[in-house]
């Protein structure tokens, strides 16, 4: 009995005796893919580092593609695998996004196509290369090669930096990746991890499915699904993961019947000629207003202020102009005090508030500038202990 030799467990492979190399009568196609055994399958930790073996410069955006795929037919895992943690991670940075594309923490980078493979083109030959052509010329026909297929209409993709440190970028495949070097370069420039508007710490190791995440994110993403899917390759990861959440799912998500797209604002890079963040040509990525998470603050959290004056509503920027601030929350380090605080999240009584969000307002500051503690990119009035008290 001979060894077969195949890279999965098909059982329609049919066990027979064979003389040397012969051919299959079924080939690499439909859902093959998931017969092939994984042994890093429950090693959640490694998905940042999480290495392939796809020949392609694009192989990061293939390998998010193909954790979608493995993720959708098992969204409430009981030990989640890399390929979940993949998957969480992409809806981090699509949640960061929404929560803070138009912050100064986030900034962005536009790769070309047309000029960049032009670039390397122009490159002249080399007399001791081999066919004495420049490396840079190899690297964009092996660019314009690896082009094709999904990533046909690519003609440009934006590179996402938070504080300076490569985050990720927009893929056609999963509108966003995350970089493999994003925790090894925020450690390196010392930088604290981000966090989501409710205080979670992002890009940790661990699976947090749509379900458990902001609802008006949540919204956010059911809605540019249905507009948007004609932009992106019908059989990618993502559009068979989204169809499954908002179409087929026996757990419905939280979705805010009213709202629509017109309810968010597209994602400003402030790059001249590419003034919107684009995964593809149509396809802006949405950011949530800033007054609506003003409003959901002043209506929800049970730390503001009812204040018997209104002298704070005088406030004025440097021009002059009213910043027609908020009644502000009432905040002090580690207060041990119960409540809602932002969102459905209660108040952390380990919080600490750092210095550095206490502009000082007898200088000029002003509350309408201030960022709430223990959570990211929440812009609202707080005053704290350090307000009115100082140490001696």
């Amino acid at each position: 009995m001979p060894h077969i030799l195949r890279i999965d467990n098909d059982p329609n492979v049919v066990e027979q005796n064979h003389l040397g190399w012969t051919g299959g009568t079924v080939g690499l196609v439909g859902n093959r893919i998931e017969h092939i055994p994984d042994t890093l399958l429950n090693q959640a930790g490694l998905a940042a580092k999480a290495g392939t073996s796809i020949p392609s410069p694009f192989a990061r955006l293939y390998l998010f593609d193909a954790a979608f795929r493995l993720v959708m037919n098992d969204l409430r895992p009981a030990q989640p695998n890399m390929y979940h943690v993949l998957v969480s991670h992409c809806l981090d940075l699509l949640e960061l996004l929404f929560q803070a594309g138009a912050s100064p923490d986030l900034t962005y980078r536009v790769w070309n196509r047309a000029d960049r493979l032009g670039a390397l083109n122009q490159k002249a030959p080399l007399p001791n290369a081999p066919n004495r052509r420049h490396p840079h010329r190899v690297l964009a026909k092996a660019l314009e090669l690896d082009m094709r297929h999904d990533l046909a209409n690519l003609q440009t993709f934006t590179l996402i930096y938070y504080k300076g440190a490569l985050l990720g970028g927009t893929s056609p495949l999963t509108l966003v990746f995350t970089s493999p070097n994003w925790e090894q370069e925020r450690q390196n420039k010392f930088l604290d991890p981000p966090k989501s508007s409710t205080g979670r710490v992002l890009f940790q190791q661990e699976y947090v499915p749509l379900e458990n995440r902001d609802r008006a994110f949540v919204t956010y993403l059911s809605r540019l699904f249905e507009q948007y899917k004609n932009l992106l390759p019908e059989n990618s990861g993502l559009m068979k993961f989204l169809d499954k959440l908002f179409r087929d799912n026996p757990y419905p998500l939280p979705v805010d019947a009213g709202k629509t797209l017109n309810d968010f604002i597209p994602i400003s890079t402030n790059i001249e000629g590419f003034s919107t963040l684009q995964v593809v040509t149509g396809l802006p990525l949405y950011s949530v207003r800033a007054d609506d998470v003003l409003r959901e603050v002043e209506s929800n959290s049970d730390f503001v202020m009812l204040p018997t004056v209104g002298y704070y509503k005088e406030e004025t920027n440097k021009n002059g102009v009213k910043t027609n601030v908020r009644p502000p929350l009432a905040l002090a380090s580690r207060m041990d005090v119960r409540g809602r605080y932002v969102k459905n999240t209660d108040w952390d009584s380990r919080t600490v508030i750092p210095s550095s969000l206490l502009n000082d307002l007898s200088a000029g500051g002003l509350l309408a500038d201030r960022r709430l503690p223990g959570v990211d990119n929440v812009q609202y009035p707080f005053v704290s202990t350090d307000d009115f008290l100082e140490d001696f």
